[in-house]
């Protein structure tokens, strides 16, 4: 499944966010950065995700979350922090 994704399956996406599954409960991440990459092997370009959680002060490690695509449904999807900006927390997620 995560192999046929390509950018334009985050690039419209309702709210322009992606609901991240926490122990406390869904978190919205606004997609703020879909970055499309050079044409590989793959069966769909690669591109890479850069979220924001609005707000956040803390953030969560790099691993493994299971985020809920409204078209695709439960994706296990490994994200890095990459550093907040003026408005909250950025992730990276990278589709290669």
């Amino acid at each position: 499944m995560i192999a046929r994704l390509g950018a334009e399956d985050f690039e419209n996406l309702p709210g322009n966010a992606l609901a991240q599954r926490r122990a406390a409960g869904p978190v919205a991440l606004e997609v703020i950065e879909v970055v499309r990459r050079p044409p590989t092997l793959r069966p769909a370009a690669p591109f890479a995700l850069v979220l924001r959680e609005n707000g956040a002060r803390l953030w969560e490690p790099q691993g493994t979350f299971v985020y809920d695509h409204p078209a695709h449904g439960e994706l296990e999807l490994f994200t890095v922090p990459i550093g907040p900006d003026a408005q909250g927390m950025r992730y990276e997620i990278n589709f290669n």
